[in-house]
Parts: structure tokens; C-alpha cells; sequence
């Protein structure tokens, strides 16, 4: 309390979806280019699949945080969410949902 705060991103998970797979559909349904992981990028996931080390969050492991809050984690600018992102989340939703049930 009293302490003014920067709200410039939003960071959400879901239990069901990777996180990589999220921002990859995520990105093509508003037109955005995924930068290199790690990059200055309006949408960012801890999901292992992302990033080329193994190991990245083992440190977050050891702390007691769970694998399916770390692979389905994901960050999205303030400028991303201001574009309907509560739509576009239904949709990529449906879409990994489609997937994953063939």
C-alpha cells in the first residue's frame, strides 16, 4: 500500500496448455513477430519448450514452485493486453484444445 506500481505486463498460466504454445498461436492471431527467446518481446513464456537450456528454472523447481505453473506461464505487455486479449485467449483455447484433441 502507498507504494505506486508499473503495470506494463500480465503474467498468467494455465494448467492445460504449454506456455510456448500459447504465445505461438498467441502472436499469430494478432500479427505479432515472436522475437528470440529472452528478447524485447510483448509476449515471453518460462515453458522449457521456449528456451534452449534445460536447466533454466531448476532454480524456480528448488524453491517449490510447480512444473505445470513454470511450462504454462506466460508474460504479455500491457500494449498486447489493451487488444482484446481476453477474446483472443478463448480463441487460442479452442485452437490448442483442437490440437491436442486431433
Amino acid at each position: 500500500p502507498g507504494v505506486p506500481r508499473l503495470a506494463d505486463r500480465a503474467v498468467i498460466y494455465h494448467p492445460s496448455f504449454d506456455g510456448s504454445a500459447v504465445i505461438d498461436e498467441l502472436a499469430r492471431q494478432l500479427g505479432e513477430k515472436l522475437g528470440p527467446p529472452g528478447g524485447n518481446s510483448g509476449l515471453e513464456t518460462s515453458s522449457p519448450c521456449r528456451w534452449p537450456s534445460p536447466r533454466l528454472t531448476e532454480w524456480l523447481l528448488s524453491r517449490g514452485e510447480k512444473e505445470e505453473v513454470l511450462r504454462g506461464m506466460i508474460v504479455i505487455s500491457s500494449d498486447l493486453v489493451k487488444r482484446g486479449l481476453t477474446q483472443h485467449l478463448s480463441q487460442v483455447a479452442a485452437t490448442l484444445t483442437k490440437m491436442q484433441n486431433g
